[in-house]
């Protein structure tokens, strides 16, 4: 995540080629999705102003984000296992 971007999470099946092509990933298939797969997507653009597309979402700084996808109960983080390495 970059801290000079603005965020926002957008249901997966709403993410139009106009909303990628606004945002900083340019490939749907490269948004981060929330745990579940294809519900949510964060979607992001840099600079001030919002995209037409992303003013119906709430809109998330940097920090605030990085809050939400580290906070297990809102779907966008899932704690890995580290598998041991044999000796």
């Amino acid at each position: 995540m970059n801290p000079n971007r603005t965020y926002c999470i957008v249901n997966y099946a709403d993410v139009t080629d106009d909303m990628v092509a606004a945002s900083s990933i340019k490939s749907k298939d490269s948004l981060r999705r929330s745990v579940s797969g294809d519900d949510r997507v964060i979607m992001s653009w840099d600079g001030g102003s919002t995209p037409s597309f992303f003013d119906p979402y709430t809109t998330y700084t940097h920090s605030q984000m990085r809050a939400i996808v580290s906070d297990e109960s809102e779907g966008w983080y899932e704690e890995q296992e580290i598998p041991e390495i044999p000796e």
